[in-house]
């Protein structure tokens, strides 16, 4: 996992695969025209029952102000742009009343699941700044959170080689890209 976060940013350095990356999010991440928020809650009614507009009102101002504590005008894009670009993306929660600390996704060590497979705590490098990459500290001083403590965005279903992380939507063209080099680096030679 971590060799290939290391080819993934190697890619990003491509300007078309920048570009292709920048494209998805802001498709992504648009505000909905109706309510100026990043996303809207749909809501589903029982047979014959109108859910009353109070609360309607009321959940869309909750969602609203969390929005406006998480900064979701200004971030929602990095989010989804970092997610579609390692299939992961880890915020740590400090505060029901603080924006959440970005962590880079290579100091996600792993996970520990519980035996009906939810998440029971989070494996990172211990002393990280977050937002900054700790390449250099060992794996083995290691903090761990509980799950509760962490949000985490996933391109996964849970299943599969890669779960319960995210699989990246740069997976697929990792050999075409590398093909490129190979072939740009031989008409530089030649």
């Amino acid at each position: 996992r971590f060799a290939k976060y290391n080819q993934y940013n190697s890619m990003d350095m491509d300007v078309f695969v920048a570009r292709a990356l920048d494209t998805i999010a802001e498709e992504m991440s648009s505000r909905d025209l109706k309510t100026d928020l990043p996303f809207d809650i749909v809501y589903q009614n029982e047979i014959n029952k109108e859910i009353p507009e109070n609360i309607v009102v009321t959940i869309r101002a909750a969602l609203r102000h969390w929005s406006d504590k998480q900064q979701l005008d200004k971030r929602v894009y990095d989010i989804a742009r970092l997610t579609i670009k390692y299939g992961d993306c880890f915020f740590r929660k400090t505060s029901d009343f603080k924006p959440w600390e970005y962590i880079d996704p290579s100091n996600v060590i792993g996970l520990s699941l519980k035996e009906n497979g939810d998440t029971d705590f989070y494996q990172l490098r211990k002393g990280v700044v977050a937002g900054t990459s700790g390449t250099k500290a060992a794996f083995g001083e290691i903090e761990l959170i509980n799950a509760p403590g962490i949000v985490h965005f996933s391109l996964s279903s849970g299943v599969g080689l890669t779960g319960p992380f995210g699989i990246s939507v740069l997976e697929p063209t990792i050999k075409a890209y590398k093909h490129l080099t190979l072939l740009e680096d031989s008409v530089i030679i030649y």
